[in-house]
């Protein structure tokens, strides 16, 4: 692991007066590096950093499209929103100054959407890729558990400062996570499902729905007064905001990457062919990662019905004597 020392603060700081002595904070260890960069169909560009291996975006996700192309609708009329079942966005209080840097907030069905809203080989993460924690062990290979636990996590992936967050703001921001406070939809009491407390806490979807209430997905969210990274339990309606992670297997995904496999056509309408040896094992699963079908080869040639699945990107996983193979599939 690569291990930096930077400058705690240096926001609102000439480069003259860096260069003196006097400007100069305190030092902290930085536990990332920068990573590539990603960009979303929509034409947005996220900054990225690589914690311990694992590659996320340091922005909040600002997409009105699914890496497809489709549309993810704007709805800002509070009567709309807490009836939908289907992906949604809003800007805080609709005003579009709020995009940068909070990005939009969306609704949980924009999460489980086959279409992915996020780039292309990027998903959200899951309840134990953050590492949320709700009487259960926290997951060793996590981000949260990577940062040092719950109780210092939160410090350490907060963007610094009180220039976005409201004083006191307990946070180094040593991680690069940059989170931000952009506030969410929801609630009760006289306006349910209004923009609200924007500076106060910042909230980030998991991909995970809570077993025991199925009406409800996990999230991470933070607090300014806290170096804690928290687990909440929030209604799919909600709204609240998105980080993407890139996909552990992409690096991985070759179309031929063994030989006697083939998975066609691509795009796809109701029918994908698979070419492989019997006995071999078909999976498919959404782009983050959920298994929505699995069967055996039948034959040399197997087909596979996909007519009941959504349009968007799927992933088709051939797993044979000889290794894994897996290739994105459009489903039109």
């Amino acid at each position: 692991m690569i291990r930096k020392i930077y400058f705690k603060s240096l926001l609102n700081i000439g480069i003259s007066a860096i260069l003196s002595l006097g400007s100069i904070g305190s030092f902290y260890a930085q536990l990332f590096t920068p990573g590539a960069g990603v960009s979303d169909v929509d034409g947005n560009n996220y900054q990225t950093i690589i914690i311990d291996g694992k590659e996320y975006m340091s922005e909040n996700l600002r997409t009105s499209v699914y890496a497809n192309g489709d549309a993810i609708p704007n709805v800002n009329l509070a009567s709309e929103w807490s009836n939908l079942t289907t992906g949604a966005w809003e800007h805080y209080a609709n005003d579009i100054t709020y995009e940068n840097p909070y990005g939009k907030l969306y609704n949980w069905f924009t999460v489980e959407d086959p279409r992915n809203v996020c780039p292309t080989g990027w998903h959200v993460p899951s309840f134990d890729e953050f590492g949320l924690v709700w009487d259960e062990p926290i997951a060793q290979t996590s981000l949260i558990y990577y940062l040092g636990g719950q109780s210092v996590a939160g410090g350490k992936m907060k963007i610094n400062g009180t220039q976005y967050w409201e004083a006191p703001n307990e946070a180094t921001n040593e991680s690069g996570f940059s989170f931000l406070p952009g506030g969410g939809i929801g609630g009760g009491g006289a306006n349910p499902f209004s923009t609200e407390n924007m500076g106060v806490f910042g909230r980030c979807w998991s991909s995970t729905t809570v077993s025991w209430s199925p009406d409800n997905a996990w999230n991470l969210h933070f607090f300014p007064g806290s170096t804690s990274a928290l687990t909440g339990g929030n209604n799919k309606k909600w709204g609240f905001s998105i980080r993407c992670m890139k996909n552990s297997s992409s690096a991985a995904i070759d179309e031929n990457s063994l030989l006697n496999v083939a998975i066609y056509p691509n795009p796809a309408n109701d029918i994908i062919v698979v070419t492989a040896p019997i006995g071999s094992s078909i999976t498919v699963l959404n782009i983050n990662g959920q298994v929505i079908k699995k069967q055996l080869t039948e034959g040399s040639e197997t087909t596979l019905n996909v007519s009941d699945l959504s349009a968007g990107v799927y992933l088709v996983q051939v797993q044979t004597a000889e290794g894994i193979a897996t290739q994105k599939v459009i489903k039109k």
